[in-house]
């Protein structure tokens, strides 16, 4: 086995914590100017307090008070945990994330969970492989035209006398498959998911006309891509997820008035069949479409798509359509369908909720949707971070944590900034993994995606948060999907962060349990504690190392500077003799080295 190679450094270089402190075999060193370069005086008035760094707790050690115990003495100050008269006198003593999920009565989680977008019909995407309502032919041709219809904007079959089937199709973009409520049991997380289409429509009849003649059809259609695992590529499959059904002129209101319309056959709503489910990770990988018996549909003009098609061989009838809505049978068909009185309890329901809470002066935000992955996770979120804002005078806003694609670009948008520009976070936050389990050390490949993230965040949010990895899956000496970093990679991973301007850091998790999965058996989740109370490598250099320096002279600097996005790469070769001088100015990172 290689030895760890080791260089000198200086009493300045230890001091200003700008050195990279982490030496991994196989020897293609990275270096990347990150903070001399990009860090500036900002010109606005510095944020108060401290630089904000804690950790996360799971619910399986949630009310032992030796893990207590042992976070006090790391000097972090920050904790997400459950908030509850249980666990009260264990979180007082520090800023509070409450992560409340056990039930559906955890309203705030609940309802931030579940899944609504609304599309305008008129919205013409001009791009096939964008985001947007579409409604061009195959050879680019415009299949009707706006209209105003009863003051409404709208699509419509104006100047049509002929059928098309390319009157309104799109958005494409990647819906989830399961819920992130971890109080479902793993199958009905699947199995519960169940969203709801409905189309707002009318007609103008413009001539006479008999009830029982079609007028449309409607279908929901998802586009993806399949990699059966035995080198056979199937790109861009189209199946259909519900309908088609056909509305015929007796279903539209008489008085030419618009009205909702759901595609009904034996339900209103439609469930993606098993085989078409996402691998939970595959979104924080790279390249999943490379893994066997994968479905993909992150990719370009690839997702979900409501359908309309134009059946009419006259001008006898106009077709007008204002918007299209999607949303789940378990949580925002509440807000969709509910009258006034339904509405009303359940924001009273989400605002009580958050007012039981009223008297902890330490809650500073609450957590909602674990990584969304979805373009449908963003108005459920923005709506209840709003209702939780009216609940009272400085009541704690929601906290997201958005795990960014991997690849930045889901079906050609920048996920990132999607995110942020719609649900506009009172605090971003965002994690992103660099330790694979296939990769004993992190790669050049990890830490450019990650590099990508920090920059995009920086540039939506200065001053962002980071969700970072002190975590891993192992089952007896193996790692799976992650691996825990060691305590050279913890400062690693906490530098990289530090030197792209991020303001407040958590580290996942603090604990470690035992726990089971169906497809996978017994594995821990390992955590900065070991599953036998005992602090791992990883405590001791957050207690001596990274929190005294972020609580003390690093961190009161930091929280004054104003990180400018700018960076510079240089490649060093593999095996290069000598070995070059860790200079105060880099971060000095390595290649990865695969897992046997």
């Amino acid at each position: 086995m290689k030895q760890k190679t080791h260089h000198p450094v200086s009493a300045r270089q230890r001091r200003d914590g700008l050195y990279y402190l982490y030496y991994p075999r196989g020897w293609i060193i990275i270096a990347l100017l990150l903070f001399t370069a990009t860090a500036t005086a900002q010109e606005q008035t510095p944020p108060s307090g401290e630089f904000p760094i804690g950790a996360y707790f799971n619910k399986q050690t949630r009310t032992d008070p030796d893990y207590y115990n042992l976070f006090a003495l790391t000097g972090m100050d920050w904790i997400v945990q459950y908030a509850a008269d249980s666990t009260q006198e264990f979180v007082s003593p520090y800023n509070l994330m409450a992560d409340n999920a056990d039930r559906e009565t955890d309203y705030i989680m609940h309802y931030s969970t579940a899944w609504y977008s609304k599309w305008e019909a008129e919205e013409d995407q001009n791009i096939y492989n964008k985001v947007g309502v579409k409604h061009r032919d195959s050879q680019g041709n415009i299949i009707g035209k706006s209209a105003t219809y009863l003051g409404k904007q709208c699509w419509s079959t104006e100047g049509l006398s002929a059928p098309a089937c390319s009157l309104v199709y799109g958005p494409h973009y990647h819906q989830e498959k399961l819920y992130k409520r971890w109080y479902y049991s793993p199958e009905e997380r699947y199995t519960k998911l169940k969203y709801i289409p409905r189309f707002n429509m009318a007609l103008k009849v413009n001539g006479n006309v008999q009830p029982d003649e079609e007028v449309c059809k409607l279908y929901v259609v998802v586009r993806h891509s399949w990699n059966d695992g035995n080198g056979n590529w199937f790109p861009n499959v189209d199946d259909t997820l519900k309908g088609p059904i056909t509305f015929y002129v007796s279903d539209f209101q008489a008085n030419g008035q618009f009205a909702d319309f759901y595609i009904i056959d034996s339900t209103n709503w439609y469930r993606y069949p098993e085989e078409f489910r996402d691998n939970p990770n595959d979104n924080k990988i790279a390249a999943p479409e490379n893994l066997g018996g994968r479905w993909v549909d992150i990719y370009g003009d690839q997702g979900i798509q409501f359908c309309i098609d134009w059946l009419r061989t006259d001008d006898k009838c106009t077709l007008y359509v204002d918007y299209i809505e999607v949303y789940d049978l378990e949580g925002w068909k509440v807000f969709a369908e509910g009258d006034s009185i339904t509405i009303s309890q359940t924001i009273q329901d989400i605002k009580g909720y958050a007012q039981n809470f009223s008297n902890w002066s330490n809650l500073k935000y609450w957590m909602g949707h674990g990584e969304p992955f979805s373009l449908d996770a963003y108005t459920p979120i923005k709506t209840v971070d709003a209702i939780l804002k009216s609940a009272f005078t400085g009541a704690p806003p929601l906290m997201t944590v958005l795990y960014p694609y991997w690849e930045t670009l889901v079906n050609n948008d920048i996920q990132l900034e999607r995110y942020y520009n719609t649900v506009q976070p009172e605090k971003l936050m965002i994690d992103f993994y660099p330790f694979s389990a296939n990769y004993t050390t992190a790669r050049f490949e990890d830490w450019e995606a990650f590099r990508k993230q920090l920059q995009i965040a920086s540039s939506l949010q200065p001053g962002f948060y980071y969700w970072a990895q002190a975590f891993g899956y192992r089952q007896v000496d193996n790692w799976f999907v992650w691996r825990q970093p060691n305590a050279n990679e913890l400062k690693a991973q906490t530098m990289f962060a530090l030197s792209h301007g991020v303001r407040g850091i958590i580290y996942m998790a603090f604990d470690a349990y035992l726990t089971w999965e169906q497809q996978i058996g017994y594995y821990i989740h390992e955590g900065i504690i070991d599953t036998g109370k005992n602090p791992t490598d990883l405590f001791f250099v957050l207690k001596y190392n990274l929190v005294p320096r972020l609580k003390g002279k690093l961190g009161k600097t930091l929280m004054k500077l104003n990180y400018m996005g700018e960076y510079l790469q240089l490649q060093r070769k593999e095996n290069e003799s000598p070995p070059p001088p860790v200079e105060h100015n880099y971060l000095i990172l390595g290649d990865g080295v695969p897992a046997l």
